[in-house]
C-alpha cells in the first residue's frame, strides 16, 4: 500500500505515506500507558511498523501514548534506536496532535515535528542545533516565527 500511495519515483512522492501510530497505540493501556513485554511488543505491535519501514514509508507517526512509562514521542530507544538505527528508516517523524510532551525531548528522541504545535518544535531544533537552513527559512517565511536563527 505505501508503493502504491508514494509511487516508485526516487525524487518525487505522490502522496505522502504516514505509518501510525508507532507504537502501541491500541496496546492494553488503550491509548493510555501500554505495559507490555518485550516480546510482546516485538511480536505483536512491531511487525506492522517494521513493514511500513521496509516499504520507505515516507513518514512515522507517534502516539499519544505511552509505552512502560515512556511517552512514544519521546521514546529515544523506539524513535531512535528501533526505527532508525536499527530498520533504517530515514524519514521523518511527526507527533500526533498534541502528543509531545516537551519539545526538546522529543526532539532529542528522534521526533521531526511537531503536528498543531510548529512554533515550540522550531525553537527546540534551534536550541538542539539539529535544524537546516532550509527549515529555519520555511519557519520565518511562513510566519510561525519571527526571528532568525543560524544553523
Amino acid at each position: 500500500m505505501i508503493v502504491g500511495l508514494q509511487g516508485n519515483d526516487s525524487k518525487y512522492v505522490r502522496v505522502h505515506a504516514d505509518a501510525k501510530h508507532f507504537s502501541a497505540f491500541d496496546g492494553p493501556g488503550n491509548g493510555g500507558d501500554a505495559w507490555i513485554s518485550d516480546r510482546d511488543w516485538f511480536s505483536t505491535y512491531m511487525p506492522p511498523m517494521r513493514a511500513a519501514a521496509a516499504a520507505k514509508s515516507a513518514s512515522f507517526m507517534c502516539s499519544y501514548a505511552q509505552l512502560n512509562g515512556v511517552y512514544a514521542c519521546n521514546n529515544h530507544r523506539a524513535l531512535t534506536e528501533i526505527l532508525r538505527d536499527t530498520w533504517g528508516f530515514d524519514g521523518f517523524v511527526v507527533s500526533d496532535m498534541g502528543a509531545l510532551h516537551g519539545a526538546v525531548e522529543g526532539v532529542t528522541a528522534g521526533c521531526d515535528l511537531e503536528d498543531g504545535y510548529v512554533t515550540r518544535l522550531a525553537h527546540a531544533l534551534a536550541l538542539l542545533d539539529r535544524c537546516t537552513r532550509s527549515q529555519l527559512d520555511y519557519f520565518t517565511q511562513s510566519g510561525i516565527v519571527h526571528w532568525s536563527l543560524h544553523c
